[in-house]
């Protein structure tokens, strides 16, 4: 779990010295016929991987050595390597077993291994605080500071108390900021060899309990010394500590409303100085707002995190929220949860991505169920249905597959799971053609189901930027419906593809076009696409939005009510609004931003009225946090769409969302 050391980096400084050697008592020698390692150079060895680190070698090596007693009794040995296994857990993040392991070592553990006690508890709570399990957190810091009690060590004391800190850091600001006064109130350690970079993080930390209180200009002070002590702005060359301060410095500027300060301290972080934004394609969705959560609109949170290179979040943390309570850890368990394609992170900068800053907001309403979702599990059950192997599923359930996996070339039934997940995602044309060509080959040849067929088809990659819009885009659905036609012209599948197509005229302005195909949608047997099945419900609602934009209002709340759709079935499911203006110019870049070379990402959220105009536009997600996020506001306020009507108001259309990538060199 190296990322882990990106939020606490400091702390292991305070933790001197490896672990006391122990002599294992051996069962009476017995000749072998081939020569095994004993107990104790299994132990040996084990301990040698603990100390360096290599906590997967060290837990099965400690594993294989730590059996009770055929009494169930727990020996001095056997309890102390119960412990390190703990700590071993702990560092790769494993804290269930970490807690299981520490639990059996407390029956064995003599009352003079205060010392080891207190190692254990601490790593115990420094991974539940990566878990984001701040309760249990808090419990074992507790138990490693009664342990520390009889351990004259003031680093190891004062390690407990900062991660004590970090867990209240968003929960209860005033209390951590009271830990890290007892902290810093405390003599130096002499034996710690960067003690100014220690304290620097100190100092950081008790400036951002600050901001969490609502005091930004006490703050002041503490992040002005910790920079000073970390180098200040100054080197070619940063570490993440330097990062970490500057982005507070960054937050404190803004919350005091000096956004020219703010935008220095994050250029100087490298926030928005990347390659490009594919990275933001991995993010999800920020938590629901949620008057039992206690999650308010108005509510906003910064959240950092690493990214793994196979894709994964690491160590989410609230940095801070702007009210205390749980809040800010509603949003790092939602981040936590994030996913990216290894393929695209791992192009970015490794150094960058161990410390990511995002600024969030809650978004109205749970991500709508899209029209593909029903065919996605369909071709799931029929997969699953098959005799394949978990191996050959994962693919599915990963959402990913590497570009060199052999069964990317084959035709075979166990193929299709990974041509699949592959096939989206493949950005080279000749490679998309060739994966495409194998899994229609490998689908023809197993017989599947129109759904699958239909996935297959909708999975092709665009070859053309903004492919919403363009002629390119309305092609490719025809083709795909036509396609559809000749293998299964009377299922769902086939209406789905049908709707696709029709919208992807609309978007392209070709709103008398679209008019018939959607028809044909409504045509559909009721056996086939049964009452309120969202694909007719949805081809119901753009009927009426056309006939309500040609002018025949009465006509289209007609015929929406003759269909019994009701506003409630349509927040279920994305109506798919269609943009009628959505331009975004030049002229919208923030001139700061261009002045300071950002480059960003905002997610902005909207309700739609009954004539198509943006209403209550809200920035969810944005990166770098702050910097774009009233330009986005400023450019979607003035967007248009074709809205579906339902008693007279844009239904399906509260919470819809839209992305805005700003580039400085496009």
């Amino acid at each position: 779990m190296a990322h882990l050391r990106t939020g606490a980096a400091l702390i292991a400084i305070l933790l001197l010295g490896a672990a006391t050697p122990l002599l294992l008592a051996e069962a009476p020698a017995v000749a072998p016929a081939t020569a095994t390692p004993s107990r104790q150079q299994i132990y040996d060895a084990a301990q040698t991987a603990f100390d360096r680190d290599d906590w997967p070698a060290a837990i099965t090596g400690l594993s294989s050595i730590v059996l009770p007693a055929k009494d169930g009794s727990m020996s001095h040995s056997q309890g102390v390597i119960h412990a390190r296994l703990a700590r071993a857990y702990a560092h790769q993040g494993q804290s269930e077993a970490a807690a299981r392991e520490a639990n059996l070592a407390l029956r064995g553990l003599a009352a003079d291994d205060d010392l080891e006690r207190l190692h254990m508890w601490l790593a115990l709570g420094n991974g539940q605080r990566f878990e984001l399990a701040n309760a249990q957190a808090i419990e074992s810091y507790g138990k490693a500071l009664d342990a520390a009690q009889h351990v004259n060590n003031t680093s190891i004391i004062a390690a407990v108390e900062i991660g004590l800190a970090q867990c209240y850091m968003t929960l209860d600001p005033a209390k951590a900021r009271a830990l890290l006064d007892t902290v810093l109130a405390t003599p130096a350690d002499p034996s710690i060899k960067d003690a100014k970079a220690l304290r620097a993080q100190l100092l950081d930390l008790r400036g951002r309990a600050s901001l969490n209180l609502g005091l930004a200009n006490e703050a002041k002070t503490d992040l002005g010394e910790a920079l000073k002590l970390s180098g200040g702005m100054d080197g070619s060359q940063v570490s993440l500590l330097q990062i970490t301060i500057r982005g507070d410095a960054a937050l404190r500027a803004l919350l005091a409303g000096d956004e020219d300060a703010a935008r220095k301290y994050l250029a100087y972080t490298g926030a928005g100085h990347l390659i490009s934004n594919e990275w933001t394609r991995g993010m999800g969705d920020p938590p629901v707002c949620s008057e039992a959560a206690d999650i308010r609109a108005e509510d906003s949170v910064v959240v950092e995190f690493s990214i793994a290179a196979d894709g994964h979040v690491i160590g989410a943390a609230p940095i801070y929220a702007s009210r205390p309570g749980m809040l800010g850890l509603s949003f790092a368990q939602a981040v936590q949860q994030w996913n990216w394609n290894p393929e695209r992170i791992t192009t970015l900068p490794s150094f960058w991505r161990s410390l990511v800053r995002i600024e969030m907001r809650c978004i109205s309403r749970p991500s709508p169920k899209q029209l593909a979702d029903p065919f996605r599990r369909q071709t799931l059950a029929w997969l699953s249905a098959i005799p394949l192997s978990a191996a050959d599923l994962e693919p599915l359930r990963r959402k990913y597959v590497a570009p060199d996996d052999p069964r990317l070339d084959h035709e075979d039934l166990a193929a299709v799971p990974a041509l699949l997940a592959r096939l989206p995602i493949e950005a080279a044309p000749k490679r998309v053609e060739s994966i495409a060509q194998h899994l229609d080959a490998a689908l023809t040849k197993a017989g599947a189901p129109a759904a699958a067929r239909a996935l297959a088809l909708q999975l092709r990659p665009s070859t053309v930027e903004h492919s919403r819009w363009s002629a390119e885009q309305v092609r490719a659905s025809a083709s795909n419906l036509a396609t559809m036609e000749k293998i299964d012209p009377h299922s769902a599948a086939t209406a789905w593809l049908a709707l696709e197509y029709a919208i992807s005229l609309e978007a392209n302005g070709r709103f008398n076009d679209a008019r018939p195909v959607l028809e044909r949608v409504l045509a559909f047997a009721p056996d086939v696409l049964v009452e309120h099945d969202p694909l007719r419900d949805v081809a119901t609602l753009h009927l009426a939005a056309l006939a309500r934009r040609s002018g025949d209002a009465a006509g289209a709340d007609a015929a929406v009510a003759s269909a019994g759709i009701t506003p409630a079935q349509c927040l279920l499911f994305d109506v798919r609004p269609v943009p009628t203006n959505t331009k975004v110019s030049s002229a919208d870049f923030p001139i700061e931003a261009l002045r300071w070379g950002f480059d960003g990402y905002v997610r902005e959220s909207f309700d739609i009225g009954a004539d198509g105009r943006v209403e209550k536009v809200r920035t969810i997600i944005a990166y770098p946090p702050f910097v774009f996020r009233v330009a986005a506001e400023k450019s979607v306020a003035h967007f248009r769409y074709l809205a579906p009507v339902v008693d007279g108001s844009a239904t399906g259309c509260a919470g819809h969302s839209i992305n805005l990538n700003y580039s400085h060199e496009h």
